[in-house]
């Protein structure tokens, strides 16, 4: 049985404010699913720079998920 991939990111904005998350998606789909939301309108704060100007970094990533969401805070 495959276990299940916990990436914690980072999406950095050209200003150097960033946003943390973690997913157990790759994170191209991840940031796929960022920029949809910003497109539909569902997330305003996303369109500020446009999704190209964004970098994505892997911070860490665990198998666990409880584990996943305290390395996100």
């Amino acid at each position: 049985m495959e276990r299940k991939k916990y990436i914690i990111y980072r999406a950095i904005a050209p200003d150097n404010r960033y946003y943390v998350g973690y997913t157990s998606m790759g994170l191209s789909e991840r940031w796929r699913h960022h920029k949809k939301r910003a497109i539909n309108g569902e997330a305003p704060e996303h369109r500020s720079f446009g999704a190209d100007k964004f970098r994505v970094e892997e911070i860490c990533h665990t198998f666990d998920r409880f584990n996943a969401m305290i390395l996100e805070e």
